[in-house]
This record gives structure tokens, C-alpha cells and sequence, in this order.
């Protein structure tokens, strides 16, 4: 065999392999995403009606008490996580044996620590934060909350440790369904006996203890944490070097995810938050579609990132970000278009003001689904400094809004200043990704049917509500199904199905047990 001729063969071989490596990992993909989707499906309609309960039984103003509680206790979660639960799954499949369960180690032994410090500090310091957000009424609340610190990131950590590891079935199990169904459970209990912002608290706190029991199950289970047989190395150093910055982000995370919350309470009183986090509550579920098709993006592109096939990396980047507008697009829309409608048939007519804090804040989430896992590939890449610097400005431009949007405008101004800052950095990851990386989240695949699809759906719209008027909740039905039917075709016609798609649908119906052998014929015949 000639020199060329077997670097020709050696070429196609490579090739070959890459492809191999590329499908079997679009595969694993679309089974995760199939089970995640219906799992995360399930957790945010749980989680509705969990919070329409709660809002139909207490004031605003007890609901929007709630809520501060809530917030103070998903920021100690967050910062006892100390980055760990991106740090895990991007870090273990880099490892192996005693190094590996070292990993595991060391990073619950951290986060128990902390996450008990923070645990102390709200208990003692409940008055004096009660104080501080002009609300007594909160030391309450904030002391019951602070015996459900440890619980959130424990849960969390667990699950992220079998994500890493390629499972998807615990995290579905644990905190799609078991932790929001016992939620809804144990919430209805209170409310029978009496529901107090108290009571609905404790309720939460006992549930996330529930969620971290069974989470630590499954990592039991699927992983050799307590095998004492391997041994381990600590790696307290090294995932620390890895996951602190991501600390601070997931600081500076919480500064821009509930500064507005915080800010309303403080200016505005709780009864305004309790209007306001019904729109927040709403638009926080268009992401699930980014949740649902990246969750084993994350430890797949950090192995790819270790070898270094950046063209695999570019095309799942695509793959997954095409996929996750095609699932947000739908329900976007429907939020813009009837703000009111959802709210007041859900909700109440009392929350109603909620409607504008709604569409503007689903802008800013949207943004987030279009420009695709572009913080799960920069942590892949290891690149947390950039992570941390973008998050840091974000931080600043939202505290500076809020302060002086709240003061002009009032709560709307607080919608408008959180928007703005979660798409400065959405397209500042973008930026990055883009310029350093050469990834983008844009393709033809993509631009082309959700341009029609958009266009065609704003056309209509403005055309009915001229002419028609706004319809109601009954007549919404009918203009969903036609427009899911008309959503279908445009995506087969204009090209948005190809081969790994193709592939994507037969893990779908691998994993869902049905044949959607039709659809597939229809869209290889545009492909």
C-alpha cells in the first residue's frame, strides 16, 4: 500500500470513527432528551398548580411573603452548590477510579459545610433580614426556611453526580416528579389545616429534604461513592480551581435571577411581589426545552472538548440549539400573544397585573432558548473567568436598573431592568462562544422555518385582533391546534428535519415505545 494511500485509508478510517462517535452520542442525546422533556414537562405543570394553589388560597400580599422566603432560601442553594453541580458532571468524565470518587467526595464534604454555615447564619440573622426588607412578619418564615438550606444542594449535587455518569432517569424520577408531586401533596395538606406563609414554607422545606433522601439513593446506586473497595484521592484543590468561579457566577446568578424580587419588597411591599412573581413563575418555564435537550450535553461536549473534535462540537452545538427553538418557539408565542388570558383563568383576576411583567420577562428567557447551551459549552471548555466576568456585569447593570427603573416606573421597571440584563448575558456567552470557539447556535436548518413560522403566526394575529378582536380562553383551542398543525409543515417544507434528526426521532421512539415512521418518510423527502 502507497504512503498516500494508507493515509487516505487511515483518513476514512478517523473519519469514520468521528461519525461513529458523533451518532452514538446524538443517540444518547435524544433518549436523555425524550425522558428529560416529558420529565420537566411534568415537573413545571406540577409546579404551576402547586403556586396557583398556594396563590387562590393566601392574599398577594402572604404570597409574595412566600416568595421572599423562597428566594432567600434558592440563594443559600445556590452558593453551598459552589458550583458543584456544573463542576461535577464537566470534571468526572475526565477521571477515573479513585480520582473519580474523589471527586464525588470531596465535593459533598464541601458543600455539607457550607451549605450548614449558611444554614446557622439565616436562622440567627432571620429578624434582621425581616427588618431589612421592611417586613417583620419574614423572621418567621426565614427561620423555617433555614432548616431547609442543606437539603437543595444536597438534592442537586446528587443528581448532577448521575449526570455525569450518562444517567438521565434520576434526575426525572427525583426532581421532574417525586420532589414536585410530594410538593403538591404535602402543600395541600397545609392548606386543609390552614395555610399561613408559614406553614406553606415548612411544606417546601420538607419536601426538599424528601427530594435529597431519594436523589442520594440514586447516587448510591449508579455510582461507586461508597465504594470503600476503590479507594479515593481527595480533589478538593483541583475542583475547587474548576467550580469557585462558578461559585461567584452562581452568586451573581442570584443577583440577577431575584434582585427584583428583593427590590420589590423593599420599595414596593409583598403584595406587589406576589403579582410580580406570577409573571416571573410563568416565563421561567419557556427555558425547558434548553433544559430538557442539553441536560448530557454538558458531560459529552467536555469529553469531545478533551479530544479535541471541535467540528463534532460545532455540529451537536447546532443540532441541540435548532431543536431548542423549535420547542420554545410554540409556547412563546402563546405567552405573548394571551398574556392576560393565562393569567386570569389561572391565577385570578387579583394577579392580573401581572400580564406586562409576563411578556417582557419572557422576551429575556426566550433569548436565552435561542441562543442555545452557550454557558454549558463555555464551562465545558473550562472557561469560568469568562463565566464570571460576564455574569459580574450583568450583575451591576441589574442592581443599577432596578434601583432607578423601580423609583420611575415602579414594578415595571424592576420586569424591564431584569430583561435587559439576562440578554446581556445571553449575548455576551454568544459573543464569546462565537469569536474565541467559532461556534454558533445559527443555521439554515433553523433560520429558515422558525423566520416563516414567525412571521406567518404575527401576520395572523394582527389580522384576527383588527378585524376579530381578542379571542377567549375557548376559542384559543382551536387556533393552537391549527397552529401546531401549520407549525409541522413549515419545519418539514422549509428543510428543518435532517439526517440527525432522523436519528434524534428513532431515539424518541425508542424511548416513548411508539412509530412515527410516516413523519419520517414525509421529511426525508425534503431533506
Amino acid at each position: 500500500m502507497t504512503q498516500n494511500s494508507e493515509n487516505e485509508h487511515n483518513t476514512t478510517e478517523g473519519g469514520n470513527s468521528e461519525q461513529r462517535d458523533t451518532d452514538n452520542i446524538v443517540r444518547a442525546l435524544g433518549k436523555s432528551a425524550v425522558v428529560i422533556f416529558l420529565g420537566t414537562f411534568l415537573e413545571l405543570g406540577i409546579s404551576l398548580i402547586t403556586k396557583l394553589i398556594i396563590a387562590q388560597q393566601l392574599v398577594p400580599a402572604n404570597y409574595g411573603e412566600v416568595s421572599i422566603g423562597l428566594t432567600i432560601l434558592l440563594v443559600t442553594s445556590i452558593v453551598s452548590q459552589l458550583g458543584f453541580d456544573t463542576g461535577i458532571p464537566r470534571t468526572i468524565p475526565r477521571y477515573e477510579g479513585s480520582d473519580r470518587r474523589g471527586v464525588f467526595i470531596s465535593a459533598f464534604q464541601l458543600n455539607a459545610i457550607i451549605s450548614l454555615i449558611l444554614a446557622g447564619f439565616v436562622f440567627i440573622a432571620a429578624g434582621f433580614i425581616a427588618d431589612l426588607l421592611g417586613n417583620p412578619a419574614l423572621k418567621s418564615v426565614l427561620r423555617v426556611v433555614a432548616f431547609g438550606v442543606p437539603a437543595m444542594p444536597l438534592m442537586r449535587l446528587a443528581i448532577s453526580s448521575t449526570q455525569s455518569v450518562g444517567r438521565s432517569v434520576p434526575k426525572v424520577i427525583v426532581q421532574n416528579l417525586l420532589h414536585p408531586i410530594t410538593r403538591v401533596i404535602i402543600i395541600g395538606a397545609t392548606i386543609l389545616l390552614g395555610a399561613t406563609p408559614v406553614t406553606v414554607a415548612g411544606a417546601y422545606v420538607v419536601t426538599n429534604w424528601i427530594g435529597a433522601v431519594a436523589a442520594c439513593y440514586f447516587l448510591v446506586r449508579h455510582t461507586r461513592i461508597l465504594n470503600a473497595n476503590i479507594g479515593w484521592t481527595p480533589k478538593h484543590r483541583e475542583i475547587l480551581k474548576y467550580s469557585l468561579p462558578l461559585m461567584a457566577t452562581t452568586g451573581l446568578t442570584f443577583i440577577l435571577g431575584n434582585t427584583d424580587t428583593l427590590m420589590i419588597q423593599y420599595f414596593r411591599g409583598s403584595a406587589e411581589v406576589g403579582v410580580y412573581d406570577i409573571g416571573y413563575t410563568i416565563a421561567q418555564t419557556l427555558p425547558f426545552g434548553l433544559a430538557s435537550l442539553s441536560y448530557l450535553f454538558l458531560p459529552n461536549i467536555s469529553n469531545l472538548h478533551a479530544d479535541g473534535e471541535w467540528s463534532q462540537i460545532t455540529h451537536l452545538y447546532k443540532l441541540v440549539s435548532k431543536w431548542v427553538v423549535f420547542v420554545t418557539v410554540p409556547p412563546f408565542l402563546l405567552i405573548s400573544c394571551f398574556p392576560s388570558i393565562l393569567i386570569s383563568h389561572t391565577f385570578g383576576t387579583e394577579y392580573l397585573n401581572g400580564a406586562p411583567y409576563l411578556v417582557i420577562l419572557a422576551i429575556s428567557y426566550f433569548v436565552m432558548a435561542v441562543t442555545g447551551p452557550n454557558q454549558r459549552a463555555l464551562s465545558a471548555f473550562g472557561d469560568t473567568r469568562a463565566i464570571f466576568l460576564v455574569n459580574a456585569l450583568a450583575a451591576g447593570v441589574n442592581i443599577t436598573l432596578n434601583y432607578f427603573l423601580l423609583i420611575l416606573i415602579g414594578t415595571l421597571g424592576a420586569a424591564i431592568a431584569s430583561s435587559v440584563s439576562l440578554i446581556i448575558v445571553q449575548l455576551l456567552y454568544s459573543y464569546r462562544l462565537y469569536t474565541i470557539y467559532n461556534i454558533s447556535p445559527f443555521s439554515w436548518a433553523l433560520m429558515k422555518p422558525i423566520g416563516t413560522f414567525v412571521i406567518v403566526t404575527i401576520t395572523t394575529y394582527a389580522i384576527v385582533r383588527m378585524t376579530i378582536g381578542l379571542p377567549s380562553l375557548l376559542g384559543i383551542i382551536p387556533v393552537l391546534m391549527f397552529a401546531g398543525i401549520l407549525y409541522t409543515i413549515i419545519i418539514i417544507v422549509f428543510g428543518g428535519i435532517q439526517e440527525d434528526d432522523i436519528m434524534l426521532v428513532r431515539s424518541a421512539e425508542q424511548s416513548l415505545g411508539i412509530n412515527l415512521e410516516p413523519l419520517k418518510r414525509i421529511a426525508r423527502r425534503f431533506m
